[in-house]
């Protein structure tokens, strides 16, 4: 972490869930990881936070999820999956242990960071309330970049489905052999990779225009 920076963490969150239905709809997959403002895991042996969670039965799940995340289903119904109730208590207990103890002060709390993590927000809201207020009201959304970069430098976009390209701008991504994209575990770990190639190449396109 550079001693000029503004932010003490960015925690990466990525959020699957039933539908788009954002006041109806329960989540299937939360995945985190805390990075410092380099991008470099605060803890290097640590996985970061993948939970599987079963869905309530009252709950709808969408055509589309059913459709496309089949597998993601499955492990939801599945031995390792918990309790809607249990993930706000798992999602604190990993963030106090890396960040300590819920900072008073606004700005020594980690920021939210992911792509078009607003969406997560709002389910976080409702849902995850006690996570919410361990976080600064900052956000960092890799799609500001993202937007940037296409439409302003006409860049080549990100493949966030190139694995090599993933592991290339974040060497320390820990990728299951099975998990691609629409898998929130995956999914933070491009966003960090996403996030290191704009880096890379903003200050190099800038100059050539």
């Amino acid at each position: 972490m550079t001693d000029e920076s503004t932010s003490r963490a960015y925690l990466w969150f990525d959020l699957e869930f039933t539908s788009l239905d954002i006041e109806e709809a329960a989540i299937l997959q939360l995945a985190m990881l805390i990075t410092d403002v380099n991008l470099r895991r605060l803890e290097s042996d640590d996985g970061g936070l993948c939970i599987h969670v079963r869905p309530p039965p009252d709950v709808p799940v969408s055509p589309w999820v059913r459709e496309h995340l089949a597998g993601l289903l499955l492990k939801c119904d599945g031995p390792s999956a918990v309790a809607p109730d249990a993930v706000e208590s798992l999602v604190c207990d990993y963030v106090d242990r890396h960040m300590g103890s819920p900072a008073p002060e606004i700005d020594r709390r980690p920021v939210i960071a992911g792509n078009s993590v607003h969406m997560d927000l709002f389910l976080a809201r409702r849902l995850l309330p006690r996570l919410i207020d361990r976080c600064h009201y900052r956000i960092l959304d890799v799609t500001s970049f993202k937007l940037q970069w296409e439409d302003w430098l006409q860049g080549d976009p990100f493949d966030k489905d190139d694995r090599d390209l993933v592991k290339r701008y974040f060497p320390d991504a820990s990728l299951p052999a099975e998990a691609g994209t629409h898998d929130a575990y995956y999914d933070i770990q491009a966003s960090i990779a996403e996030l290191s190639y704009y880096r890379t190449h903003f200050g190099r396109a800038t100059e050539a225009r």
